[in-house]
């Protein structure tokens, strides 16, 4: 918006190679940085080759960020109320006439590429079994928002303060990801479950397979390794969605007795209030949630936590 919604074209070619690798390799990193910017990108170069006035060059990039989020994530009306959400920051027909559009023709684009399956598979429908839980929720909320937060203050003091040491070694920058790159790849032999994505390792949590001390070093885990700031291209949503399943997982363990609800209802709870304290987008966070994870019984809990992270993050 700054620019005018202008974004050369190349950034979306240099973006998908430069997050392939990234990706690609193994790092922890998520696809919604990237693909944000790849649509972004691509719609701003389209309204700017038909010589659309600025408004129009802003609202066509927000329609690529849109349609981005909802085919990578199989989450359309997500996809839609980001773009309103965190770029347009305004909510009018008009607009969600255009983004929403966009939206739904990407999601439909990928369902027919990829199939109907969730981002994260979880294994039954999960059920909130109580309104008494709804007090664990708010305190759910609450933890999980500040992780979500301390992750993202954790990573950017680690990158502030690894560009200061790298500008002390009078090495190039190009050499940067190799160097660090190494030092990581050695942090990964000592514990490899920080490799990739980790979905794998959510859908687990959910499914309350770990015990709370290696739900706890899960998280503080994913916090340290994705912090080492080597220049890899990737977005954090990935991660946070990581360190919120295993705070919510390990909160529901430690609540289990005293309440009805199962341990999978707490990690997917906390996934969307890590992101709510991370992002301070809460809209978009429950409704990413409950797209990706198929679980849409859960909105009125996750509406609950994701306030409460978000007002926790503000304050």
């Amino acid at each position: 918006r700054r620019k005018g919604g202008r974004i050369p074209g190349r950034v979306a070619i240099v973006k998908i190679i430069a997050s392939a690798l990234t990706i690609g390799s193994g790092g922890s990193a998520g696809r919604e940085g990237p693909i944000v910017h790849v649509g972004a990108s691509l719609g701003s170069t389209i309204a700017s080759w038909l010589h659309m006035p600025v408004s129009r060059v802003v609202l066509l990039a927000s329609c690529g960020s849109a349609a981005g989020i909802a085919a990578t994530f199989h989450a359309p009306l997500a996809g839609a109320v980001f773009a309103l959400e965190v770029i347009l920051v305004e909510f009018t027909a008009e607009t969600f006439g255009f983004v929403g559009l966009s939206a739904v023709t990407s999601s439909v684009v990928a369902r027919i590429l990829q199939g109907d399956e969730m981002v994260v598979h979880v294994a039954d429908n999960l059920t909130f079994a109580s309104m008494s839980d709804m007090w664990w929720v708010a305190v759910l909320g609450l933890v999980a928002g500040l992780c979500g937060l301390g992750f993202s203050k954790l990573l950017y003091a680690s990158e502030d303060a690894i560009d200061w040491v790298w500008a002390h070694t009078h090495l190039p920058e190009w050499a940067r990801p190799g160097v660090l790159g190494l030092a990581l790849g050695v942090a990964l032999v000592a514990f490899p479950y920080m490799y990739g994505s980790g979905y794998p390792l959510e859908e687990e949590a959910i499914a309350g397979n770990f015990s709370i001390a290696f739900l706890l070093a899960l998280m503080l885990g994913r916090a340290v390794y994705t912090s080492f700031g080597m220049g890899g291209s990737g977005g954090v949503f990935a991660p946070t969605l990581f360190i919120g399943a295993m705070a919510g997982a390990a909160f529901g363990n430690i609540v289990s007795p005293l309440s009805d609800s199962p341990i999978g209802v707490f990690a997917v709870v906390g996934m969307g209030a890590a992101f709510a304290g991370a992002a301070r987008a809460p809209m978009t966070a429950v409704l990413i949630i409950v797209e990706m994870t198929g679980q849409f019984s859960l909105i009125l809990p996750m509406m609950l936590a994701v306030v409460i992270a978000t007002g926790a993050s503000r304050f």
